[in-house]
């Protein structure tokens, strides 16, 4: 099983005249609705909405308790990479604008979702804060303009995972394999995109059955066409392999087709490309698999807050 961290934070500038007259920032939490949605489609956070509500956060909440009129951001999010005491990170972060007087009044809360006004269509809810943590009200003016810019963290786990699995019977003369699961990619923002940037999270894009060992981190091994080399490209549908997805977990099928005789060495490594995010798996012993059988290996990542 891989697993994934979130965590997201808005900065809410109020601006009058070209000049921000107030900054607010504090951090939201990602609904229940919002997890599984981000393996479903990309646009999880296309519209944000301010309001007038005061009610906590909470992961089952659905919409905000009091919206204003909607604002609009890009498709997309654009990417940093950096490292805390959390680790590795991929950052995304979109913008909203609300010209003047589409929000007027008292702000206390704000959202971004996949649908304005829509029960169970929010991604993020937070409360505006102010520096102690505490509850807070903006009251809007007419002549203002707000912007919002939303950041959405996700921590990369870097480090080898290992664990074991048994193959089925008559696959292989050795039906029990420890295996270690490396990142890789993890220096470029590319590894981001796998949510972020229009792909869809349920689905495998490329993958690749290797002769020789794991590759150092924030590498990628080259991808080969040729079964003569160390490397063997697999063949998969240009729009990928569905996934099965449950709640916040999806299952992927990576698979070794019946005519390749990968019998002598084994397989050592495979490299599975979850849209931009690369993961390599060595084996241990390697998986010997002879003509005429096919091997399906499923894998198994799995989303959530920090």
């Amino acid at each position: 099983m891989l697993n994934s961290s979130l965590y997201g934070r808005y900065r809410i500038e109020f601006i009058e005249r070209g000049e921000v007259v107030c900054e607010v920032k504090t951090n939201n939490i990602i609904t229940n609705a919002g997890l599984v949605r981000m393996g479903e489609i990309e646009r999880f956070a296309r519209y944000c909405q301010l309001g007038s509500g005061s009610t906590p956060e909470l992961a089952t909440d659905t919409k905000l308790v009091t919206p204003y009129p909607n604002g609009v951001g890009s498709d997309y999010f654009e990417v940093t990479m950096g490292e805390d005491d959390g680790g590795k990170y991929a950052e995304g972060f979109k913008t909203f604008d609300f010209p003047e007087g589409r929000v007027v009044g008292l702000v206390t809360e704000i959202g971004v979702g996949w649908s304005p006004n829509v029960a169970n269509a929010l991604f993020s809810r937070a409360l505006v804060r102010d520096s102690g943590g505490l509850p807070a009200a903006i009251q809007v003016q007419s002549s203002w303009a707000v912007r919002v810019h939303y950041y959405l963290r996700n921590y990369i786990p870097d480090e080898d995972v290992v664990s074991s699995f048994v193959l089925k019977e008559g696959l292989d003369i050795s039906n029990t394999h420890s295996v270690t699961v490396r990142p890789a990619m993890t220096s470029k923002p590319t590894y981001f995109w796998g949510w972020y940037a229009g792909i869809n999270q349920n689905r495998l894009f490329k993958a690749e059955v290797s002769q020789r060992g794991l590759s150092p981190e924030n590498t990628r091994p080259s991808l080969d066409s040729s079964q003569t080399g160390e490397s063997i490209n697999l063949t998969i549908p240009s729009n990928g392999i569905p996934g099965v997805q449950s709640g916040n977990t999806s299952v992927l099928t990576v698979q070794v087709p019946a005519f390749m005789d990968i019998w002598q060495t084994g397989i050592k490594t495979i490299t599975a490309q979850l849209g931009g995010c690369c993961y390599q798996f060595e084996f241990n012993p390697p998986i010997k698999k002879e003509y005429g059988k096919t091997l399906n290996l499923k894998i198994e990542y799995t989303w959530g807050r920090l």
